[in-house]
């Protein structure tokens, strides 16, 4: 081809048109997405810079196509048949894209054919737009194309500008991706496995007469597994936090959920960086939101439910918040639980080098809604009925009203056909998690990097079923609530078999992979190295605040747990492993005081603590009315 229709106008015009577009849709990200705002010039230049490109290398194959389509029409038909054909097909991209990712989509009325439906309609749309863009773009460029010839080069000067910017703002404002040395045996990698409300003794590893997961079950045979593991918190928030800070709630400051996790508490994955691993974070849970601190000393972290990537500047990372970056490399939303795929995705991209991954999955959590393949496997002859919604149930013993989930006051009957359900509902969705978990032991395992990664699988904290109040909900500092899994498996972790029967708690992992791994731990942690021997009367701290006006706190031993209402001076002591009851005495007093002990330690190097709940936006707001966290 040659004139305006040749190598120079087309894209120069084209790469105008996905600037434009480009520039646009980053500004509908930060509007979406504040927690972006940090880095909110540079997501405009990288985003109006890639689709600039994407749109200008299109331009030159559909030129040519549309110069052979037209026969001996003029430059300018050929030209603004071409532009608008780029513009209506992007247009169309970055609307399908973005609303895939949205709460909206997910619930379009019909499932998967209300879905395709709504597509359909975005595509016919993008006809339309072409169909009223190319004769009035011909008109405009007709009385205009001598003038175009003499210009393009200009056009292309402006180009070359644009896209060399964002680079040259990247090096010098960014931060560059770190790059690692790969991994082995002696300096492995470390996958950090959170699987949401995770009840231990739903395991068959721990003992579960159901076969809800094979693969964990796998993992544990092959590592070390804690018989007597506790959160430090049953919520999602202040259990995360202690795993990534290795501190009590009190002094990481995350005091519930929608606290923010301040900047100044040193976290795993900064010691992970610190250490020079590539370190990536992918999350279902809308408490564990960047904007809510947890992303802090991760090189990407993906909110996964939202398939939307927080960045402190990278190129790459700010590529990925592109439509186009998503569509071409299928990183879209609208399918349930992609964090698996898109961790296994991440890992093939650092290669060998070696890093720290945390993986968090939300099967298990409210609404029990298993994927099709699992549903019905344990409910099937059970004797159990099905439950439907199960946040209908979620709250205090039948025949008591709750504000929970969907449950707004009603009082709900339970029979015990409908617990029975509930409870095989749950189970489900344990096995789903676990199926997903052997995708990724099997991606390690295939790609060699097995025996040269610590995995840690745990929970943030259990559930209660039909055996305390709340009802199907995780509050309460019972064993259901604060029991949680805890296996350690990869190189390294033999060492720590002689802590097996030990009480250990979530503050141990970030001591423990420290060791494990070579990184350098900050001076205050409460846990411990559970690779080093660790004394039989260890005792462990959990606690909750579940109203305004009270907090409960308990300490828990391999024999006894201990719980106190702190602001009703009332007590109760538990026996965990059928010791002498003549002790209980005696115990209570020497468990009161390390109790008290331990909770002043944790106020003492306490960090700032700070509600965040604002910092959620209005789809966040959804997402934790979906999982029966609000009404």
């Amino acid at each position: 081809p040659s004139g305006a229709l040749g190598l120079t106008a087309a894209p120069a015009l084209a790469f105008a048109l996905g600037v434009l577009l480009g520039a646009m849709e980053a500004g509908v990200v930060l509007v979406r997405y504040p927690g972006l705002a940090p880095v909110a010039w540079l997501q405009v230049l990288v985003s109006a810079s890639f689709v600039g490109t994407v749109v200008a290398v299109a331009s030159l194959a559909l030129a040519l196509v549309v110069r052979l389509l037209g026969g001996k029409r003029t430059d300018a038909w050929q030209l603004s048949t071409t532009l608008a054909a780029l513009a209506c097909g992007a247009i169309v991209v970055m609307v399908v894209v973005s609303f895939r990712g949205t709460i909206a989509f997910r619930h379009l009325p019909g499932g998967g054919l209300g879905r395709g439906a709504a597509q359909v309609i975005f595509a016919l749309l993008g006809v339309g737009i072409f169909r009223a863009l190319a004769p009035r773009l011909h008109s405009a460029l007709e009385s205009r194309m001598a003038n175009l010839q003499h210009r393009t080069k200009t056009l292309l000067g402006i180009e070359g500008t644009l896209v060399i910017a964002p680079l040259v703002c990247v090096t010098l404002f960014g931060n560059a991706t770190q790059h690692s040395n790969p991994a082995s045996p002696e300096s492995p990698n470390v996958i950090l496995i959170s699987v949401d409300t995770l009840r231990a003794d739903h395991l068959g590893c721990y003992g579960y007469e159901r076969d809800t997961s094979p693969h964990i079950d796998a993992l544990a045979a092959g590592g070390v597994l804690f018989d007597h593991a506790v959160t430090t918190w049953p919520s999602s928030a202040p259990g995360h936090a202690s795993m990534l800070s290795g501190l009590y709630p009190p002094t990481h400051g995350v005091m519930g959920n929608g606290f923010q996790l301040s900047g100044i508490v040193p976290t795993l994955g900064e010691a992970a960086q610190q250490a020079g691993m590539r370190s990536a974070g992918f999350v279902n849970n809308p408490w564990l939101t960047y904007t809510l601190g947890f992303s802090q000393g991760f090189e990407t972290y993906f909110d996964a439910e939202r398939v939307e990537v927080a960045t402190e500047g990278w190129l790459g990372l700010l590529i990925e918040n592109t439509s186009f970056f998503r569509l071409a490399t299928r990183l879209l939303p609208g399918n349930r639980q992609p964090a698996t795929a898109l961790a296994m995705t991440w890992i093939d991209r650092v290669g060998d080098e070696r890093f720290f991954l945390f993986l968090h999955l939300l099967d298990p959590h409210q609404p029990y809604q298993p994927d099709p393949e699992f549903e019905d496997i344990f409910l099937a002859g059970s004797g159990g009925t099905d439950p439907g919604d199960t946040r209908i149930y979620m709250g205090k013993a039948a025949g008591h009203k709750s504000g929970m989930g969907r449950n707004t006051g009603d009082e709900i009957s339970i029979s015990p056909e409908i617990e029975t359900g509930i409870v095989a509902r749950y189970d489900e969705c344990v096995a789903n998690a676990d199926a997903r978990l052997g995708q990724l032991f099997g991606f390690l395992e295939a790609h060699g990097l097995s025996n040269r990664t610590v995995i840690v699988l745990t929970s943030d904290h259990g559930e209660n079923m039909a055996d305390h109040a709340p009802r199907f909900h995780h509050e309460g500092l019972h064993e259901a609530t604060l029991r949680v899994p805890f296996i350690l498996a990869g190189p390294g972790t033999d060492a720590a078999r002689q802590n097996q029967d030990q009480v250990v708690s979530l503050v141990d992992i970030f001591p423990t992979v420290a060791s494990l791994a070579g990184m350098t731990p900050p001076p205050l942690l409460a846990g411990q190295d559970l690779t080093k021997p660790i004394d039989d009367d260890r005792a462990l701290l959990s606690l909750e605040t579940p109203g305004k006006e009270f907090t409960r706190v308990a300490i828990s031993t391999r024999e006894w747990k201990l719980v106190q209402h702190r602001d009703a001076d009332l007590v109760g002591l538990e026996p965990i492993a059928a010791p002498d009851p003549a002790d209980s005495a005696s115990v209570r007093e020497t468990l009161q005081a390390q109790l008290d002990s331990l909770y002043e330690v944790s106020l003492a190097e306490a960090y700032p603590s700070e509600d965040g709940t604002a910092r959620l936006d209005p789809e966040r707001l959804d997402q934790l009315k979906a999982l029966g966290y609000l009404n």
